[in-house]
This record gives structure tokens, C-alpha cells and sequence, in this order.
């Protein structure tokens, strides 16, 4: 596992990519989730260091935006439940929960499932954003134009 200041790195780009998510609002959000002070999340950033009973609830709520290797573990370091197929299954389905039910999307579905699955762990996270952000601007005409 990785520790000092490459730990506060790995730390402070999880933050950064759980923002960009969504996943978390501020950073003061998630130190609330650890229970700390946003001075002390800013600690754990700087100085990589962070108390050992928090470490699994650090992997565990980070997960959904980084793996193990993020952490600098093997897979068989990884706590049991947070695989990143895990986590690649819950983002696909998130796309396809945004999709349920919407005959006019399917295809585009299809392509974003084949494009995801090509990309890495970032680039698939952002692909989800973006598909959330475009859905609900996507023309109701689309199937009938794209015949003509």
C-alpha cells in the first residue's frame, strides 16, 4: 500500500475525481463521511497520513471512483466486495438505468457500452458524466430523423 506523501496524493486525486463525479459535493462532505474536520482531510493530503481505522472505510468510499491499484494493493490485497468489476458492473448500470425504458437511446447505448468498455477506469467515469449530462438533451425525434 502506498504511505507519506504518494498516500496524500492517491488521497487528494480520489477527492478530486469523487467531485467531479458528483459522487460528493464539497470537501467538507467528505471529511463529515470520516468524521473529521476538513482541516484534518487536508492533512491526510499533505502528509499521507491518515489513522489505520479509517483506511477501509477509505477504500470503501472511494471505490466507486478508484481501484486497488489506485492504493498501490494488489487484487488480493483488495477488500472483498470492492472489486472493480464490481464497480465497472454498478457504472454500465448506471447508464443503462438512464436509458431504461427509451427505445430512441438504445443504440447510442450499445455504442457507449462498447466505447466504455475499451476506455480506462477515468476515462469511463467521465464518459458516464457526460452521458448523464446529454440525455436529457437528446432530441425525442432522433430514431425517426437518423431513417431519413
Amino acid at each position: 500500500m502506498l504511505n507519506g506523501k504518494k498516500l496524500g496524493a492517491a488521497i487528494d486525486s480520489a477527492i478530486v475525481l469523487k467531485l467531479e463525479t458528483g459522487a460528493a459535493k464539497s470537501k467538507a462532505e467528505i471529511a463529515r463521511h470520516f468524521l473529521i474536520k476538513p482541516p484534518s482531510l487536508s492533512d491526510w493530503v499533505k502528509k499521507g497520513s491518515i489513522s489505520k481505522d479509517k483506511i477501509p472505510e477509505l477504500f470503501r468510499y472511494f471505490s466507486d471512483v478508484v481501484g486497488h491499484k489506485h492504493w498501490g494493493l494488489t487484487a488480493d490485497e483488495w477488500p472483498a466486495g470492492l472489486s472493480l468489476s464490481a464497480k465497472k458492473d454498478r457504472q454500465r448500470g448506471n447508464v443503462e438505468a438512464l436509458f431504461k425504458n427509451t427505445d430512441r437511446l438504445s443504440g447510442l447505448l450499445k455504442d457507449l457500452v462498447i466505447v466504455a468498455k475499451a476506455m480506462n477506469e477515468r476515462g469511463q467515469i467521465e464518459l458516464i458524466g457526460r452521458a448523464k449530462e446529454m440525455a436529457p438533451n437528446y432530441p425525442a425525434d432522433q430514431k425517426n430523423s437518423a431513417k431519413s
